[in-house]
């Protein structure tokens, strides 16, 4: 799989939980038996694991950062990872994984790990790879997602809550607001934009409800994925799922899922024709300057990527009509967010025509998004 997707231009990045065991007794799906604190088939036994002697090792201080490290994180058996031989057997998985050709990780519950004993089992590998944390902010707490930055990027959920904030009740126009546009100026829980990573939604906040998700009324889904791949603030994600009934409901198929077909219980929101069209629009205005903002009311907001991309998004239930600075050179463009051709050989959505002064009529309806870039200007394709 990896190789194939690598061939495709596709990287893969592993989610590597790395801080903690099962905390029950079973069966594994590869058909090993375990009991807590004791896995046969990993390596693992009883002296492997932190008991950090608080009650049931439970954390119970969030100000005390030794707690935070060293403590169970609802019950998961907590891995010595301060140790040697935990951070070898780290670094040998992680390593495997690499010889693959993964690209990098996702470190599910960095934050309850010693950011030097992270530092201390990814350092051996042969190279660094790319990282994304999971270290969720907490006002008052010991544990700071900065204290991860020198490491990798870091999850900034607090940028995720603001958006289902902003799409769902207080309005988007305060995403662009001149001098505190949305981003690290926004305060706690922010980081700057090189050393972080933002989302939409995750495989866990989509179900306790505190971000936006495929559940969210009136397009806000689509159109909060489209303002994150056309903003200019940190490394964005996309995450896809499955339709799911239950907190706790697994993967369609069982254990062994050997067959994904999107459309049916499986989602695969990121084939959304909005969505994974601004995905090469992302790709494409990296490092330009963000320009021609603008807003009309509280639910319609407007802006450039230097002189290569425009993205106009309403968020309301009035049709947006008005002549915008696009910054872009003159022609005839194919708005991506409507085009079936995600590689704009060929277009099967509206267009709209740029002047020689970088202005374009364009007409944006109710709960809906426009988009085009210098690569969608039909002047160049096929029709």
């Amino acid at each position: 799989m990896v190789q194939d997707c690598n061939g495709a231009g596709v990287k893969i990045i592993v989610d590597a939980v790395l801080n903690h065991m099962a905390a029950v007794s079973g069966r594994g799906v590869d058909g090993h038996d375990f009991t807590n604190y004791n896995y046969p088939f990993a390596g693992y036994n009883s002296k492997n694991f932190h008991y950090c002697g608080t009650k049931n090792n439970a954390i119970n201080n969030y100000k005390n950062k030794t707690e935070v490290w060293t403590c169970q994180l609802s019950g998961l058996s907590d891995l010595q990872t301060d140790t040697a031989y935990v951070q070898k057997k780290h670094s040998a998985y992680l390593s495997d994984l690499m010889s693959m050709g993964v690209a990098g990780f996702r470190l599910d519950a960095a934050k309850h790990m010693d950011p030097n004993n992270i530092k201390a089992f990814v350092k051996p590998l042969q190279n660094y790879p790319f990282l994304t944390q999971e270290v969720i902010f907490g006002a008052g707490e010991a544990v700071q997602p900065s204290m991860y930055t020198d490491l990798g990027h870091v999850m900034v959920f607090q940028a995720s809550k603001d958006l289902k904030k902003s799409f769902e009740s207080s309005g988007i126009a305060n995403l662009i607001k001149s001098g505190k546009r949305w981003g690290q100026s926004w305060g706690n829980g922010y980081l700057p934009s090189d050393k972080s990573n933002v989302f939409v939604v995750d495989h866990d906040t989509e179900r306790d409800g505190s971000t936006l998700s495929y559940r969210s009324a009136n397009n806000a889904f689509v159109l909060a994925h489209i303002f994150l791949l056309g903003y200019d603030y940190s490394v964005p994600t996309v995450y896809s799922g499955y339709s799911f009934n239950d907190f706790n409901e697994g993967a369609p198929g069982g254990e062994h899922v050997n067959d994904v077909q999107c459309g049916n219980v499986w989602r695969c929101d990121h084939r959304q024709i909005g969505i994974a069209n601004m995905v090469g629009f992302h790709n494409a205005v990296k490092g330009q300057q963000f320009t021609n903002a603008v807003s009309n009311g509280n639910q319609a907001i407007a802006f450039s990527r230097g002189n290569v991309g425009f993205v106009a998004i309403n968020n309301g239930d009035q049709t947006w009509n008005a002549v915008f600075h696009t910054g872009l050179p003159a022609g005839k463009y194919c708005d991506i967010i409507h085009s079936q051709n995600s590689s704009n050989s060929a277009c099967s959505g509206k267009t709209f025509s740029v002047d020689n002064t970088g202005a374009a009529t364009v007409v944006i309806n109710k709960r809906d998004a426009v988009a085009f870039y210098v690569q969608s200007n039909t002047h160049a394709l096929s029709t």
